[in-house]
């Protein structure tokens, strides 16, 4: 009889997850095979040096922009190599726990920047007073104010500790990298891009922003409904909205909506799709994204890459130290991640945000 480790073995470990074409680091294999961020990391030169040369602090290797991609979802604790834990390290796949892909950074307009601090314009009124100009007649004076405002670029960061000998184990230290460090960083980042206060060193999220639209259902509103609106809003304002954020409970209650005689409205059960169906939910042409950043009952919809801009200072990147507390002296290295972010809304009334009606 075929043993679960002689299964395992057989497939030579390998997840069945099928990664998409992030845009970066084809390894050379079949068509669609792509690196993990795990791999590109282990892969790299620094991570070699470092692990060949006994260095004190590896340099940083810098991962590809968090856009477009689906990462898993992973207590503090050091991943070791010994006991029980070690063993299912060497011999089997580590298999996360259930994971939430995150999707608001896909609207968003991601452009590079060197700077510190990102200066930008933000328009305050305008008076369209075009007219007809009969001849040798004066012509009409329109009317622009601005404001000027500055987004201060901020560290997202974490860390795990990890012992040397576990360095050893690449695979292990792929999925570890994979799993924990890169998921951490970029939920925290999508906490910020909805709900930074702009205080200390918080991002100011859109759901924060003052200067946003808000409109509150009234009692008896259809969430279709409240959603249309908010797209109307925020076309009145200029933006044709590009994106609907909402908490997978609302979502759910969207695509469940049954006729009178109990067939689903907005969804094709027999092909797998549903609202409009596409691969992407869709509402009136908008695509949908969930997130679990966004209180259930609530709703934020607006044109994300036209009003809204995340500026990288510094992308993702991974290194490894032992220049922490006694790690040096206990075998231990201090794997840090972290990125260098600004988020700038020039036009906060494009975003419309609120609550759906309770009944």
């Amino acid at each position: 009889m075929t043993t679960a480790k002689a299964y395992l073995e057989q497939k030579k470990f390998q997840q069945p997850i099928i990664r998409p074409n992030l845009g970066f680091g084809a390894t050379g294999g079949g068509a669609g095979e792509f690196k993990s961020i795990g791999q590109l990391f282990t892969e790299s030169q620094a991570y070699k040096s470092f692990i060949t040369n006994g260095q004190n602090q590896s340099d940083n290797v810098a991962i590809p922009s968090l856009s477009k991609q689906r990462l898993p979802f992973a207590t503090k604790a050091t991943l070791t190599s010994t006991g029980a834990d070690g063993a299912l390290l060497r011999d089997y796949p580590i298999v996360a726990p259930a994971q939430v892909p995150l999707t608001i950074r896909d609207l968003m307009n991601v452009q590079g920047t060197q700077a510190n601090a990102i200066p930008f314009i933000r328009e305050t009124g305008y008076t369209n007073a075009s007219a007809i100009a009969p001849e040798t007649t004066e012509k009409a004076e329109s009317a622009l104010t601005f404001e000027t405002d500055t987004a201060l670029v901020r560290v997202i960061a974490h860390w795990l500790p990890v012992t040397k000998q576990i360095l050893d184990d690449v695979g292990a230290m792929a999925n570890y990298i994979d799993q924990r460090l890169i998921y951490g960083l970029a939920s925290t980042e999508e906490a910020q891009i909805l709900l930074g206060d702009g205080t200390g060193d918080n991002l100011l999220g859109l759901l924060v922003d003052p200067n946003t639209t808000v409109r509150n259902a009234p009692a008896g509103e259809f969430r279709i409904d409240t959603l249309r609106r908010a797209m109307t809003l925020a076309y009145l304002a200029g933006f044709p909205a590009t994106g609907i954020v909402l908490h997978p409970d609302d979502l759910e209650t969207i695509e469940l909506t049954k006729s009178t005689t109990n067939e689903y409205i907005f969804a094709d059960l027999s092909n797998g799709d549903t609202l409009t169906n596409g691969t992407t939910p869709r509402l009136f042409g908008v695509p949908i994204v969930q997130s679990v950043h966004i209180t259930a009952g609530t709703y934020l919809v607006g044109a994300f890459g036209w009003a809204s801009q995340i500026w990288e200072r510094e992308q993702a990147n991974v290194r490894i130290s032992d220049s922490h507390a006694d790690f040096f002296t206990r075998n231990m290295k201090a794997v840090l991640c972290e990125e260098r972010i600004a988020m700038t809304t020039v036009r906060p009334e494009a975003f419309v945000h609120g609550t759906f009606a309770t009944a």
